[in-house]
């Protein structure tokens, strides 16, 4: 980490790059289902990206109005990619 100060007309450029800030989940759902990301709605499966996320602790909620409900936690860190398959059930 780097402190910057800036006075005056100073113009200082900076270049952050936030993808190494960042955790990802590759989820894969077996039919289908609706992928809920601590109370958020992320997307339907099947996906062709993976979820970006900050590191720490989150819940998983995937749903299919004609399987039961799969309920998650789980935890990623900085730079983690964290796959997971999830098999729903009658």
């Amino acid at each position: 980490k780097k402190a910057i100060a800036a006075t005056g007309q100073a113009v200082q450029k900076i270049h952050i790059n936030l993808w190494q800030e960042v955790a990802f989940l590759d989820l894969q759902i077996i039919p289908w289902g609706e992928i809920w990301i601590d109370g958020d709605s992320i997307d339907v499966s099947p996906l062709n990206r993976l979820i970006v996320l900050p590191h720490g602790n989150h819940r998983l909620m995937v749903r299919n109005p004609t399987l039961k409900s799969v309920a998650l936690p789980f935890s990623v860190a900085i730079g983690e990619t964290l796959k997971k398959t999830i098999e729903l059930h009658r």
